[in-house]
C-alpha cells in the first residue's frame, strides 16, 4: 500500500492522524469571542477532503465576520457609507498590530528590537500597503542593511522580523498575500564576527579601584559584575533578597523575576561573592531603600539593562582608554577561572553557561560549599 505525502491544507493541522481546522479571530472581532483562535475537528484523515472542508469553513467565516463588521458599522455616524473590510493595511499598521499581540508580555528588548528593525525598513522602502511591496523592495532593504555594516546574523534577524510582521498580520486579517521578504539570500561566507575583548587583569584592577572610590549605583553595578561574571541583565534585575551576606559563603541568587527573565535554564544559579563584588554587595544592601538593587534601571514592570550598558561602556572607555564593553567582564571571568585551574564544569555552573555534554547534566550540581576553594588571580581590588 502506498502512502501519499499530502501537503497540509491552509488553516489546518494534523493531530493523531486526523485533520483539524484552526484560524485566528481578527483583532477587531475578538470582543465577539471568548478565545483568540477557532479550532474545529474536520473528522477526516484525508488531506484532500480536509482541504475542501477547510475552504468551506473559511468562506463561511469570512461572510460571518463581514456581517459582524457591517452590523457594528451601522451604529456609527455616516452608517450609510459603505464599510470597507481592512483588506489593505500599511506596514506601520501591521507593526502596531504585531506588537499589540506578540509584544504583550514580552520584554522591552523584544519591542525595542522590533521597532529598530522596522525603522530600518521604513527609512528605506517607506510605509506602503502590504500588497504594494515587491522582491525589489526586499533586495533594497538587504543592501541598505549591508551599508550599515551590520553582520549577516543581524541582517537575518532584521529580515526575520519583517517577515514575521508580514506573515502574522496577513493571517490575522485573512489577507491573501505572498510574502516578498521570504527566500531572500543573505551572504555569510565572507563575514568574520567581531570578537569581544576580554578585560585584562590590570584594567580590571583599575576599574574596580575607580568603582570603590565613587560608589554610586552605576559603579557598584560594575564592581558587582567584575568578580561574578554575571550577564548585565542578571545583575541589573537583582532584588535585595537575592544578595545573601549572612551565610558562611556570601553569595548571589540568580533567579527569574517578573521584571526580568533569565536567558537559559542553566542561568539560574548561586554565585559566590569575593573581593570587590563582595564589597559592592555590602554597599548595595546598606544603601538601597527599596526592594530593587538598582532602581534607576529596574522596577516591578521592567529591567532596562540597555540603558545601563550604554553608561557602563562609556565610562569603561573613559577609565581605560580602550573599547571595552560590559560583557568583557564575563569573558575575562572565564579566563581568570581557567588560570587557577577551576574545572570546566564548575566554571559553567558559576557562569550559567549551558553544559553541552549529557554527563554534565547528571546530578544536582554544585552548592556554595563547593566554591570554598575558588580563588581568582589576586590584585589589590580583586
Amino acid at each position: 500500500m502506498s502512502v501519499q505525502n499530502h501537503k497540509t491544507p491552509v488553516n489546518t493541522f494534523l493531530k493523531r492522524g486526523g485533520f483539524y481546522y484552526q484560524r485566528r479571530v481578527p483583532i477587531d472581532l475578538l470582543k465577539h469571542y471568548k478565545t483568540k483562535k477557532i479550532t474545529l475537528t474536520l473528522r477526516t484523515k484525508d488531506a484532500r477532503h480536509a482541504g475542501k472542508a477547510a475552504r468551506k469553513i473559511t468562506c463561511d467565516l469570512d461572510n460571518y465576520w463581514l456581517d459582524l463588521r457591517l452590523k457594528s458599522y451601522e451604529s456609527l455616524p455616516l452608517a450609510n457609507t459603505l464599510y470597507e473590510v481592512p483588506s489593505r493595511l500599511k506596514m506601520s499598521d501591521a507593526q502596531a498590530q504585531y506588537l499589540e499581540v506578540k509584544g504583550n508580555g514580552r520584554t522591552d528588548k523584544f519591542v525595542a528590537t522590533t521597532n529598530r528593525y522596522m525603522s530600518y525598513f521604513l527609512d528605506v522602502v517607506h510605509d506602503k500597503y502590504l500588497d504594494d511591496y515587491t522582491s525589489a523592495d526586499a533586495i533594497k532593504f538587504r543592501e541598505s542593511l549591508a551599508k550599515r555594516a551590520l553582520s549577516p546574523v543581524t541582517i537575518k534577524k532584521a529580515f526575520a522580523t519583517i517577515k514575521a510582521v508580514h506573515n502574522f498580520v496577513t493571517k490575522e486579517n485573512g489577507l491573501d498575500l505572498s510574502n516578498p521578504f521570504s527566500g531572500v539570500h543573505i551572504e555569510t561566507a565572507q563575514y568574520t564576527p567581531k570578537k569581544r575583548l576580554p578585560i585584562n587583569n590590570e584594567d580590571i584592577n583599575l576599574i574596580q579601584g575607580g568603582c570603590l572610590e565613587i560608589k554610586d549605583d552605576l559603579r557598584l553595578l560594575i564592581a558587582l559584575i567584575s568578580n561574578t561574571g554575571m550577564r548585565l541583565a542578571e545583575a541589573v534585575g537583582l532584588m535585595v533578597d537575592d544578595i545573601v551576606l549572612d551565610d558562611d559563603i556570601p553569595h548571589l541568587i540568580v533567579r527569574p523575576h517578573k521584571h526580568r527573565r533569565l536567558k537559559t535554564v542553566s542561568s539560574e544559579r548561586l554565585i559566590p561573592l569575593v573581593g570587590s563584588s563582595l564589597e559592592a554587595a555590602h554597599s548595595i544592601v546598606g544603601n538601597v531603600a527599596g526592594q530593587f538593587c538598582f532602581p534607576r534601571y529596574t522596577n516591578q514592570i521592567k529591567c532596562n539593562a540597555g540603558s545601563a550598558s550604554a553608561s557602563i561602556n562609556k565610562w569603561l572607555k573613559t577609565v581605560t582608554g580602550k573599547n571595552y564593553v560590559c560583557h568583557g567582564f564575563r569573558h575575562a571571568f572565564r579566563d581568570r577561572l581557567r588560570a587557577v585551574d577551576i574545572s570546566a564544569e564548575l566554571i559553567d555552573e558559576i557562569g550559567g553557561w549551558s553544559r553541552k555534554s549529557i554527563g554534565a547534566q547528571y546530578g544536582a550540581g554544585y552548592t556554595p560549599v563547593s566554591y570554598t576553594h575558588l580563588t581568582l588571580p589576586t590584585t589589590p581590588y580583586v
